[in-house]
């Protein structure tokens, strides 16, 4: 079986990273066999994050190359009835949603001085003094320089919000009234678009970002679908 090494569940979500969440709701969209290893500790990682799998003795890591690896090695269970530009259509909201939106989303949880203040508080408490001050300053380092190098670190505070709420506007507006992503049946593109969704909207953390992705009433009777069909002892 599968071995699905993540972070620990948070803030009463699946899963406090989209990428976790994501790779986790794909093993539930596709009815793949798993069990769950949780870290916090990700440095363990070939590349330093999370999520991996082991199949088979084989560790993999990264959530677009474990879902590939899962396509070849358990078909295409998800995507099958999608046409070639809607398989392009779908790659680039998800190029769009983690290359870009998703930096948004670290930008609240980690930038943002009162929500960084929550966030210590909610995950770093537990540390022995002095570690809780040093850990998360030293880890918020890391992420500014991270969101310096995607670019949206250099932009200001009104400016990411623009760029960010753009995105929003391009799901809602994509999803329409269909029940999926892509249409009335499920694709693998859902586990990316629900992850962040609810990493955006189902968290303590308040945002221009999270409140107009809550003003969508179409994103958030998308999330209340997904969760139901594929998180039900979460809901």
């Amino acid at each position: 079986m599968i071995e699905l090494i993540q972070f620990y569940p948070a803030w009463n979500i699946p899963n406090a990273s989209p990428f976790c969440m994501k790779l986790e709701t794909y093993l539930k969209m596709a009815s793949i066999p798993y069990q769950n290893g949780y870290t916090n500790d990700p440095r363990k990682m070939p590349n330093g994050k999370l999520p991996a799998i082991k199949d088979n003795g084989k560790l993999i890591v990264d959530s677009r190359l474990i879902i590939t690896h899962l396509e070849n090695t358990h078909g295409q269970p998800l995507d099958g009835h999608l046409s070639a530009s809607e398989k392009a259509t779908a790659h680039a909201f998800g190029r769009m949603i983690e290359e870009h939106l998703y930096w948004g989303m670290v930008y609240s949880r980690w930038i943002m001085p009162e929500n960084f203040s929550r966030l210590c508080q909610d995950w770093f408490s537990v540390l022995p003094w002095p570690l809780r001050l040093f850990i998360p300053k030293k880890l918020q380092k890391n992420v500014r320089a991270q969101l310096n190098g995607a670019g949206l670190g250099r932009l200001t505070h009104e400016q990411i919000i623009t760029l960010c709420q753009q995105d929003i506007d391009a799901l809602a507006d994509f999803l329409g009234d269909k029940t999926f992503f892509m249409g009335e049946q499920p694709s693998s593109i859902d586990a990316c678009v629900h992850a962040i969704l609810v990493g955006l909207m189902n968290v303590p953390i308040e945002s221009e970002i999270k409140t107009h992705a809550l003003s969508k009433t179409n994103l958030t009777a998308y999330c209340q679908r997904m969760n139901q069909r594929y998180w039900a002892d979460k809901a």
